[in-house]
């Protein structure tokens, strides 16, 4: 079951391990095939266990019960360390806490996705779409995370992307123009092209582009 929180990071906590996978060991009496399996089983008993708490930190979000789900989050991360700052800042984000938030991504920037493009893209993404109106506390972060995703892949569309938007929201309007042009002319994704002209003609009447998210809700109303 995806979780509002790893929906709300997307590729960052879709990639992340649900459990570590013990390796066998001998000279306990036990075979290294006898002791695998019951690694095996023992991690996947583990795995069901953060699985219902993941589900039961989902119907606390649905009902706004934050002091259970902060609970749960604190259980969680105890349990796995390596998903702490990451599940912080998604229910951070949930919780519409700004401070909160811009406090886990810079510790997420410069800890575990500090050299994934495609994770740092989702936080800064996350910041500036996940908030109605994001302050400037907000964007300046965001816009650091995702020039620190460029620096390690450069040019790439969908960084190109959140780039624009946040220029956009620092007023920077003809700066986030040219982004998104460029961005653009660097995919072959004829998806995406389409999305990013719609942001395009968007930017060109002084409107804030709506999140594909955004377009599918307005369509399905």
């Amino acid at each position: 079951m995806k979780t509002k929180i790893i929906a709300t990071l997307a590729t960052v906590l879709a990639v992340m391990p649900f459990h570590a996978q013990a390796e066998p060991k001998v000279g306990d009496g036990k075979s290294a095939v006898q002791k695998a399996g019951e690694d095996a089983e023992k991690s996947e008993k583990e795995e069901k266990a953060f699985a219902t708490k993941f589900e039961a930190l989902d119907a606390a979000i649905d009902a706004k019960d934050w002091k259970k789900a902060e609970a749960l989050v604190d259980e969680i991360a105890k349990a796995k360390p390596e998903m702490a700052t990451s599940i912080r800042f998604g229910l951070a984000v949930m919780k519409k806490d700004s401070v909160e938030a811009v406090k886990q991504a810079k510790a997420m920037a410069e800890g575990e996705i500090k050299d994934d493009s495609e994770g740092l893209n989702a936080v800064a993404w996350g910041l500036v779409t996940e908030f109605d109106k994001p302050g400037k506390e907000l964007i300046d972060t965001a816009a650091d995370i995702v020039k620190k995703a460029l620096g390690l892949s450069k040019d790439e569309p969908a960084l190109l992307d959140t780039l624009a938007k946040i220029q956009f929201l620092q007023g920077l309007k003809e700066e986030a123009i040219k982004t998104l042009e460029k961005a653009i002319a660097k995919t072959d994704d004829e998806d995406l092209k389409g999305q990013l002209k719609l942001s395009l003609e968007s930017m060109k009447k002084g409107e804030l582009p709506k999140t594909p998210e955004e377009v599918m809700e307005a369509e399905g109303e």
